[in-house]
């Protein structure tokens, strides 16, 4: 069954596009991997599935459900949800509050069933569930940025770059969440340009190259040296 249709979308910034009629699937609690060098779209593309930018052709389903039209807001309550570059969780408010907002953004109410529910799953938050958030290392912000997510509900969860600018002990810990999340949760579009995370969590990969998917590859073509040499700069 498939959760997510991305058929010949097209779009990018200004008047020019950046993503050029590129299509893939997103079978019902899968992991796939986008990854590509700086600059090859994947940042665009992540914009044009959660709706800040419109596209300029094609179409998505999640579910069956047409939402190229819908609003972010829209589709954040359809069930897709996005981890975005930087983390971008609100620093004055606490882990908690994040949270709450995160539920309140998708048209739900949480107690403290559904927040310890949570905090079982990921320590750092229950630790620091009353700490702000601009307090947190960035790993600890990147897992909030994830629970984040995972409180909408979502059908669908974008992660744009999560091991960004993260020791490697942060890295292993952002990959130990997203295991975790993968053995019951929602299907996940990981985008990255650490193969290694990507190779350990998805069941396939495409590579962009130039706004589109030059190559789709299993996770152990993924770190063939030849594959990164050609495609990733590695």
């Amino acid at each position: 069954m498939t959760a997510l249709t991305v058929n010949m979308i097209r779009g990018g910034y200004a008047a020019a596009d950046v993503i050029h009629e590129l299509s893939f699937d997103l079978a019902v609690g899968d992991a796939i991997g986008v990854i590509g060098r700086n600059g090859s779209g994947k940042t665009c593309l992540a914009n044009l599935l959660i709706g800040t930018l419109r596209s300029r052709g094609g179409s998505i389903e999640l579910d069956g459900r047409a939402i190229t039209n819908m609003t972010v807001h829209q589709r954040i309550r359809a069930g897709i949800s996005i981890v975005p570059e930087g983390r971008m969780v609100f620093p004055q408010l606490t882990v908690r509050e994040n949270l709450t907002a995160a539920a309140y953004g998708a048209g739900l109410k949480v107690g403290n069933r559904e927040l310890q529910e949570l905090e079982s799953r990921f320590e750092v938050l229950a630790t620091k569930r009353h700490d702000r958030a601009g307090a947190m290392s960035g790993g600890e912000q990147q897992i909030l940025a994830i629970a984040r997510a995972m409180i909408q509900k979502p059908r669908v969860i974008i992660l744009d770059e999560p091991s960004l600018g993260l020791a490697p002990v942060m890295v292993k810990a952002v990959s130990a969440a997203l295991s975790e999340i993968r053995k019951d949760g929602p299907a996940l579009i990981l985008m990255e340009q650490n193969r290694s995370l990507v190779a350990d969590l998805c069941s396939v990969v495409h590579v962009m190259s130039s706004g589109t998917i030059a190559l789709t590859a299993s996770p152990a073509e993924l770190l063939d040296d030849a594959v990164g040499d050609l495609y990733l700069g590695a």
